[in-house]
């Protein structure tokens, strides 16, 4: 009976620790489960850390500033060209098809802006035979590459292109169209086809920078007014075959000192000389009797003729003898 007891005791005394165990862990359970509430409330207080997290898209925002200066890297391709894209033809060129429909006439269209200006061979399979008639007037060109194919140059065609240093006009253009370069005031150097025949009418007329000039031996005329106003100009030699020099050719050349004429030369018209105010030498590649055979026009200093003759002083060296003006 006493162990009976014994264990009853035990086994009560069992049952109550295990309750009591179990009641302890339950309460331990909830502080865990009320410890994830203030984990949760830490969530939706984040805003009380705000002057803090507020620097980090201030830090992001500058990224883009960097990110600007990317354009400036993307530049230095056109800042320096390579000579590929230096002879590249020039965007924008406007071309039309010739009357006869075999090839293309060329002119600035939307280039007026460009300094450098290649026209191409070539265009839709045809050639590029001409350039317009005032094709390129006004543009701001400072050269041009020009290309054999071209045959043909229109009338003004570099009309008062002020900007224009220097040019070469190729061995397939004959006769360039009157007037094409007037008023190219910064034109210094220009070379002539070998095959050329006439200096057109007004072709370098006040192209005041123009200090020489090499005219090819196949001219056999100087047009109107072709360097009328070419302040700059101080010697020209007219080369052998020239046969006549027409009105105003040579007038207005203030800075003129040395006029080579040769014996070729039959007829010297009206103004060809007017206004040459410091030519002082005139040679002649002939006799004194071929000078004096010479068919002159009226007002040209330096020829014996005109209003200017008595007032002018000066000689013309001929093969055989100098003329001295005024004559005594």
């Amino acid at each position: 009976m006493n162990r009976f007891r014994i264990l009853t005791a035990l086994l009560f005394a069992a049952l109550l620790v295990s309750g009591a165990l179990a009641s302890c862990h339950a309460k331990t359970e909830k502080p865990m489960t009320s410890a994830t509430e203030p984990f949760a409330s830490g969530v939706t207080e984040a805003p009380t850390d705000a002057p803090q997290s507020t620097e980090k898209p201030q830090e992001t925002t500058k990224k883009p500033q960097q990110t600007t200066k990317k354009p400036e890297t993307t530049k230095k391709p056109q800042e320096t060209e390579t000579p590929e894209d230096a002879n590249a033809p020039t965007v924008g060129l406007e071309f039309k098809l010739t009357e006869d429909g075999t090839g293309y006439a060329v002119s600035a269209g939307s280039a007026t802006g460009k300094s450098r200006i290649v026209i191409p061979a070539e265009h839709h399979g045809k050639p590029v035979t001409e350039i317009a008639y005032n094709g390129f007037v006004r543009c701001s060109l400072k050269n041009i590459v020009i290309p054999d194919s071209i045959t043909a140059i229109g009338s003004n065609a570099f009309e008062f292109c002020t900007e224009l240093t220097e040019v070469t006009i190729p061995d397939s253009v004959t006769n360039p169209g009157w007037f094409t370069f007037v008023a190219c005031r910064k034109l210094t150097s220009v070379t002539l086809p070998s095959g050329l025949t006439e200096i057109t009418p007004g072709l370098f007329q006040d192209c005041s920078a123009l200090k020489s000039i090499t005219i090819p031996n196949t001219v056999t005329s100087i047009g109107e007014g072709a360097f009328s106003g070419c302040r700059a100009l101080k010697e020209l030699r007219i080369p052998q075959g020239v046969t006549l020099i027409m009105r105003g050719a040579i007038q207005y050349c203030d800075r003129l000192q040395t006029l080579v004429i040769p014996a070729s030369v039959t007829n010297i018209r009206d103004y060809a000389l007017r206004d040459c105010r410091n030519l002082k030498t005139v040679t002649y590649e002939g006799t004194v009797a071929q000078w004096n055979r010479i068919k002159k026009g009226g007002y040209n200093p330096g020829l014996g003729s005109g209003f200017w003759y008595e007032f002018w002083e000066g000689t013309v060296q001929c093969t055989d003898g100098t003329v001295v003006y005024p004559e005594a």
